[in-house]
């Protein structure tokens, strides 16, 4: 669990759905849903703020969510279509072995 600034959003870990819910907390309302990997856990912020980075336990990942992309965002078809648009919300960086 995390909570962004400006706007102020809290992100969820779904570890049984592979994804991170987001929630305007001064709306009480959903943002979205966000598909990340395998059992997401910690979820960090970058020190700017522009990124938020999950750890994903089970396949060994980090995911990249774009709060640039996530700002405004307000269902979960809205989610789907930016991840699916030319900048992804998401990206997936995994270790080389």
């Amino acid at each position: 669990m995390a909570i962004s600034s400006a706007p102020e959003y809290l992100f969820l870990s779904n570890p049984t759905e592979g994804g991170v819910t987001i929630l305007d907390i001064a709306s009480r309302k959903l943002v979205g849903i966000v598909s990340v990997g395998q059992e997401p856990g910690p979820i960090l912020f970058t020190p700017d703020r522009q990124y938020a980075l999950v750890l994903n336990r089970q396949s060994g990942d980090v995911a990249v969510i774009r709060m640039d992309l996530i700002r405004g965002q307000r269902s979960k078809a809205a989610m789907r279509s930016a991840s699916h648009s030319r900048r992804p919300a998401v990206e997936l960086y995994r270790r080389s072995r």
